[in-house]
């Protein structure tokens, strides 16, 4: 079952990934458009990087599961579950008028 990303506070747009490829599998919002698809791809290259330093022993296996990218007027945050990459650009929570 695929999460509700449109029900995310404050979301400016969306976008899913297969976990394997890459692939784009969804996009809405400002995620739905080239400088979204492109921005996706970024992060995708981003959580592969990370995930691969955070295989060293120390973690003890554990996987990578979120990663927030944070931006002074918005954020993308990254969340892996089961064989997708679902990502949310979205306002910060913090965020001052």
């Amino acid at each position: 079952m695929r999460p509700d990303l449109e029900t995310v506070l404050n979301q400016l747009g969306t976008a899913s990934l297969r976990l394997d490829t890459g692939a784009l599998l969804s996009k809405t919002g400002e995620m739905d458009s080239p400088a979204g698809v492109e921005a996706a791809q970024t992060l995708y290259q981003i959580l592969l990087d990370a995930g691969l330093i955070l295989q060293a022993p120390q973690h003890h296996g554990d996987p990578l599961r979120r990663v927030d990218v944070q931006f002074k007027s918005f954020q993308y945050v990254m969340t892996v579950a089961k064989d997708e990459v679902y990502i949310v650009k979205k306002t910060p929570d913090d965020a001052r008028g």
